[in-house]
């Protein structure tokens, strides 16, 4: 996988959870994220990094929708909550 806006070679678990835990990815409900996952054929070892970047990508999209930040003013009313939730059920299910 090639990140064009980084432009290099990149780990795909990495890359992957970057475009499914996107803000405008996750929120707008545009992306069917299992559905992509699984059209990927990940291995396992993949499914396991990606797991770990999830979380991590998460995290750093509740720290970008706080008030204050860019994300806070560019998304609709809840967007922090909802991804507040995303977080929790994250560290939840670990």
């Amino acid at each position: 996988m090639i990140d064009f806006e980084e432009f290099g070679r990149s780990d795909r678990a990495y890359e992957v959870a970057d475009i499914v835990e996107q803000a405008s990815s996750r929120l707008s409900g545009l992306l069917d994220i299992d559905a992509f996952i699984e059209g990927l054929g990940l291995d396992h070892d993949q499914r396991v990094r990606l797991i770990y970047f999830r979380r991590l990508f998460a995290a750093f999209w509740l720290v970008m929708l706080l008030p204050g930040d860019r994300g806070w003013e560019r998304n609709p009313a809840g967007s922090t909550e909802d991804q507040a939730r995303h977080v929790l059920a994250f560290f939840e299910s670990a």
